[in-house]
């Protein structure tokens, strides 16, 4: 119970019964004018067609170039990669093979 009396289970059933009033706001009237010709519009359909084509063929070509130009720079890292790591590599063969070299007998 809270301090009004009601417990919440009622509150929210008579929320859902009685919701608050929507604010209804007036809507702005668009000037009439006249219609506009159909023969006009679809004259321009087909340019607006073209249009868009010759974009969209433009941004995936655009597209295309980027994709190569980072897939050459992942090959490029991965080349990189594998001859960091054959250098570790041989840096600790080099490494273990000195310190062998110092603790056998006939070398002392």
């Amino acid at each position: 119970m809270d301090s009004l009396g009601i417990d919440n289970n009622t509150r929210e059933i008579v929320w859902k019964i009685t919701p608050k009033p929507k604010k209804v706001t007036k809507k702005a009237t668009a000037p009439k004018t006249k219609a506009v010709s159909t023969q006009s519009s679809t004259n321009k359909e087909p340019e607006l067609k073209e249009m868009v084509s010759s974009q969209i063929q433009q941004l995936s070509s655009v597209l295309f170039e980027k994709l190569q130009g980072l897939e050459q720079e992942v090959k490029k890292l991965r080349a990189t990669n594998v001859a960091l790591e054959n250098r570790v590599v041989a840096q600790n063969n080099i490494d273990t093979y000195t310190n062998d070299m110092v603790f056998q007998p006939w070398y002392l």
